[in-house]
């Protein structure tokens, strides 16, 4: 009876909260999207990975969020915001109305209403020391608020600027950051309820539109918000959908037969072969007039990379990081792997070629200072190949077959060039991860990705004041732990500027002296093929795979 009671109470609640809002007449239903691997945390502020910040960005909301369209940076859980002209200090006033979602945590006849103090306690989480030496929220973001380091230390029992005023949450930071409120729609800063940090035995409640419903070892279901407080531009309720199902595929073949024959909706991250494939199969369906199928190829911020092990002997010297970086040819990478889909086969450095976004950065001064295949520079020079004495190297590479086809190409290509012999290890997500943590192979193949549409979201991999302390602790952002002062002198002047064309011209500095020492090799910039079916609709994607199935539905 008392469960009953509960319901109707919450039916009620609903009803006369969405009383105002209009249904929409293809509400209901649910899309598959395809994902590699289930999130490696449902706790916001430890979600580094793309794949995990694709799926927990449905479930939890920042204070703002980057425009899917535009770029820009609009209030989501904040009403509003405002900051001092000398972009230390920023303001928020959350929305009224937010309801966090169904929990064991909340009595069942009352609904958990976000409030100032719950997104002040998501933000200590994220820097205290008791849960986790140090999250990614906290490194990437949250060190910049003034005291927090001294929280994070245990020096104090809250953090000096992170404070609630007449209402208002209120952000201060120790030094002018005109990107504050990009870096701050990041995932990782997703807010949770606070009542879950006493508890943490499931996961934690979110605003998002979605939320858990199940996962296992084959796909992530998430339902539907029942109280979510954003309508569409129309005034409709959202979402639109009932559910969101990421099915997860190790394998790109039964990923294109499950695509294939309906049991997928959108498919992306598929090689060209499997793409080729496609398009033979249902050629008619793309070219039938309307289209059954719609292909995108979208350009991502997105570097794909050797990471060198700077503690590794061979890598400990700059000089024998370039001559690795000169025998790899990235031409036959681009017609062997990826079929000369690549929309920029040259490699400039770190920074994806976009002129139309980055239209004050001087590719041409910096392609220059490039890193390009020179069999002859190094058959001249490899006979001084420092500290390597014929040991083996390990490279480590994700356990998926375009992976693997490409650690075997910069196998043969190091042994031909270099006469070096390199040993492939495969793994999975969660044991990369941990591999990467601990630096126990000499290289790794990984893929940097911006978080914002600014090459500072990428260059801060190598930004030295985002290595931790102590070498015990987690380095989440600055992966290879490398230190490089001139380059953060030129990065740190780039965060102060205000101009764009000052800016640039500092990040171009900072990325010169990247390739002067590079803790790299970039093999190419990267861009996601999405095939889905026309039934779905309102789905996009963007230079920074912001995907959100908020507006998403199904005709």
């Amino acid at each position: 009876m008392k469960n009953i009671l509960a319901f109707l109470f919450l039916l009620f609640f609903v009803v006369a909260c969405q009383g105002d809002k209009k249904r929409f007449k293809y509400e209901g239903g649910e899309v598959s999207f395809s994902v590699s691997s289930k999130p490696t945390s449902w706790i916001p502020c430890f979600a580094y990975d793309l794949n995990t910040q694709i799926i927990l960005n449905q479930v939890y909301e920042s204070l703002v969020e980057i425009d899917q369209h535009t770029y820009q940076v609009r209030p989501l859980l904040a009403k509003s915001f405002e900051y001092s002209p000398d972009f230390i200090t920023y303001t928020f006033e959350l929305n009224k109305g937010i309801y966090f979602h169904p929990s064991p945590l909340f009595p069942e006849d009352s609904l958990a209403e976000l409030s100032n103090q719950d997104v002040i306690k998501t933000f200590e989480f994220a820097c205290s020391r008791k849960y986790i030496e140090s999250s990614f929220a906290y490194q990437n973001v949250l060190k910049d608020v003034k005291g927090a380091e001294d929280f994070h230390k245990g020096l104090t029992d809250r953090i000096e600027g992170l404070r609630e005023e007449e209402d208002k949450i209120v952000i201060e930071l120790e030094k002018p950051d005109p990107l504050f409120l990009q870096k701050l729609a990041s995932t990782s800063l997703g807010v949770f309820s606070s009542k879950w940090i006493e508890n943490q035995d499931a996961v934690p409640p979110g605003t998002g539109p979605f939320y858990l419903k199940e996962e296992n070892e084959k796909e992530i279901r998430l339902i539907r918000h029942p109280f979510y407080y954003l309508e569409s531009a129309e005034g409709y309720s959202l979402p639109y959908l009932d559910e969101v199902v990421f099915k997860i595929y190790t394998d790109d073949k039964n990923k294109v037969e499950d695509f294939l024959s309906g049991d997928l909706d959108i498919i992306n991250g598929i090689n060209a072969s499997e793409l080729d494939h496609i398009f033979e199969a249902r050629r008619a369906d793309f070219n039938r007039i309307p289209p059954k199928l719609v292909y995108f190829n979208n350009p991502l911020m997105r570097t794909t990379m050797i990471l060198f092990n700077l503690g590794s002997p061979v890598f400990k010297n700059p000089v024998n990081r370039k001559l690795f970086n000169y025998a790899i040819d990235r031409n036959e990478i681009n017609r062997k792997i990826v079929h000369n889909q690549l929309h920029e086969s040259n490699v400039y450095g770190l920074i994806p070629p976009m002129e139309n976004m980055f239209n004050h950065y001087d590719y041409d001064k910096l392609k220059k200072e490039s890193l390009d295949y020179n069999p002859e520079l190094v058959r001249k020079n490899k006979s001084q190949l420092k500290d390597y004495q014929g040991d083996t190297l390990l490279l480590n590479i994700l356990d998926e077959p375009q992976r693997i086809a490409l650690g075997m190409i910069l196998k043969e290509q190091l042994r031909k060039e270099l006469n070096v012999e390199v040993k492939l290890q495969t793994l999975k997500m969660e044991q990369m991860f941990a591999s990467v943590d601990k630096m126990d192979a000499d290289m790794y193949l990984i893929s940097l990705s911006a978080e914002f549409s600014n090459p500072l979201s990428l260059m801060k991999h190598f930004h030295g004041k985002a290595v931790p302390d102590s070498s015990a602790v987690s380095s989440t952002v600055n992966l290879s732990r490398y230190q490089n002062w001139y380059f953060d002198q030129f990065f740190e002047k780039a965060t102060k500027q205000f101009k764009s064309t000052d800016q640039f011209n500092a990040i171009l500095l900072a990325e010169k002296e990247l390739l002067k020492n590079p803790p790299f090799i970039v093999l190419f910039y990267n861009s996601d093929n999405y095939v889905h079916y026309t039934y779905v609709c309102n789905f996009y994607s963007n230079i920074l795979n912001l995907v959100s199935f908020r507006e998403v539905y199904k005709k």
